[in-house]
């Protein structure tokens, strides 16, 4: 699982973080590998026996990382608005996998194709979840001696940085092994609205007691008043509830589809 994102994002650093350096010589075996989250395929997919009112979670699916480990080590780096950024031994980590795209602008429309500055070398990131911080933080392999800590946010089923740069801080030690994030992490679905033309979805992905907002997607109310979305290769109905017309009836059907594109990228 991939995501490219782009050098202009640096317009939006702000104070003292600096643009992440794709590395040029290779990283250790650790940083290279599987990475990503996807839908548990041992838990099932989980919405409410009752209508819900609005603002509320309507499905709960059960997501998987591709691979886990520990930081044996605490980790202390200077925040980019002064002050140290702790992230404490024991933490949790998962794999992500991000490559930096460069692109020329033109009166800041891109222009032409854009070139792959990790083409020939591309190590995962090791991100965290921490209950204590709001968001995440991703750790990019730099050099044997140093990494960049870029803050993301949490887009589809994959994680996104925000922004293509962050502050430089020491190389984590991991220790790569089966943690709690494999059977702690799901992406939730809340009901924002619900109309004669769509239903409005907010995405969150949450750890524990942390959320990490998404997105946000309609989906086209067809004939009927009913919605459907896909969740890998099921089904999922939202319509509005029969005695309430501020509630929405969830049903995940029987039998399995061709994923549809409203949730593409899970797989």
């Amino acid at each position: 699982m991939k995501l490219h994102y782009a050098i202009a994002a640096m317009l939006v650093v702000a104070a003292c973080a600096t643009p992440y350096r794709p590395p040029g010589e290779r990283a250790p075996d650790q940083w290279y590998g599987a990475a990503g989250l996807c839908i548990d395929p041992t838990q099932a997919i989980s919405a409410p026996l009752e209508a819900i009112g609005l603002n509320q979670v309507a499905l709960r699916i059960p997501l998987i990382p591709a691979r886990t480990g520990r930081l044996e080590t605490t980790i202390t780096y200077r925040g980019p608005f002064g002050g140290d950024k702790i992230i404490p031994a024991g933490t949790l980590l998962m794999t992500q996998q991000y490559s930096m795209m460069s692109r020329q602008t033109y009166n800041y429309m891109p222009v032409g194709r854009a070139v792959n500055l990790n083409a020939s070398n591309d190590p995962v990131e090791w991100c965290t979840i921490q209950e204590s911080e709001p968001g995440a933080t991703c750790i990019f392999w730099e050099g044997p001696d140093r990494a960049r800590y870029i803050p993301v946010a949490a887009m589809g089923v994959l994680m996104q940085p925000v922004m293509s740069a962050g502050m430089p801080g020491p190389m984590p030690q991991i220790r790569e092994e089966q943690t709690p994030l494999a059977q702690a992490l799901a992406r939730e679905f809340v009901v924002a609205s619900m109309d004669g033309t769509s239903v409005m979805l907010s995405v969150r992905l949450r750890y524990g007691e942390t959320t990490l907002p998404e997105n946000r997607m309609a989906v086209p109310v067809a004939l009927g008043g009913q919605a459907h979305i896909a969740i890998g290769n099921r089904a999922v109905r939202l319509s509005r509830g029969l005695e309430d017309e501020d509630s929405v009836r969830v049903e995940i059907l029987d039998g399995e589809i061709t994923p549809a594109p409203a949730l593409e990228g899970v797989k």
